[in-house]
């Protein structure tokens, strides 16, 4: 079994070789049409994203070229216009293959953060499995005004320094210190 990035993908495996059993592409929806060089090396593919969260956006990508190129090489491809550098590799297979199954036991989350999403995109139907009584939770937003501030061609120099002195604060921490697992 190997578990790899994308772009590691492309750098250790031939395409002309190299084949596995199964690929499977986790998160996604966030993988754009990269993705599809792992694809190529599978047998049997299991997409796992969710279409709720954001696609690749084609940043810096010659979105026009990509247009030229796919009517050019793809004209008798289906869907070729899913190919359009603003697709997910989940949203290909969604909209090619279909036969989704929506997992709906959530187990990241403590139930108090995944409320908002469960509500705003999943009517509610998702199962957070993860109890706040085990975790200790401190709060998500801490209120915090800056008094005396002027703005000036709206820069607000008093904030952002108040702001980066919290924040280098905060860094230094305990409670903020990161602990790498062996």
């Amino acid at each position: 079994m190997w578990i790899m990035s994308l772009s590691r993908v492309v750098e250790q495996f031939d395409p002309k070789t190299t084949r596995f059993d199964v690929v499977i592409i986790d998160e996604a929806s966030q993988c754009d049409s990269l993705a599809l060089t792992a694809l190529y090396l599978a047998e049997k593919v299991v997409v796992v994203g969710d279409h709720e969260q954001v696609s690749p956006e084609g940043v810096g990508q010659e979105l026009e070229r990509i247009k030229d190129i796919r009517a050019e090489y793809l004209k008798d491809i289906p869907n070729a216009i899913l190919y359009d550098g603003r697709r997910s590799i989940y949203d290909i297979a969604r909209e090619s293959f279909g036969g989704t199954i929506m997992l709906v036991e959530h187990f990241r989350c403590v139930p108090e953060i995944i409320q908002f999403s469960n509500y705003l995109c999943y009517n509610g139907s998702i199962r957070p499995l993860r109890e706040s009584s085990r975790v200790p939770l401190k709060p998500h937003v801490v209120p915090y005004r800056v008094q005396g501030a002027i703005v000036e061609r709206k820069v607000n120099k008093k904030e952002a320094i108040e702001l980066a002195s919290l924040l280098v604060a905060a860094a230094k921490h305990p409670a903020y210190e990161i602990r790498l697992l062996a």
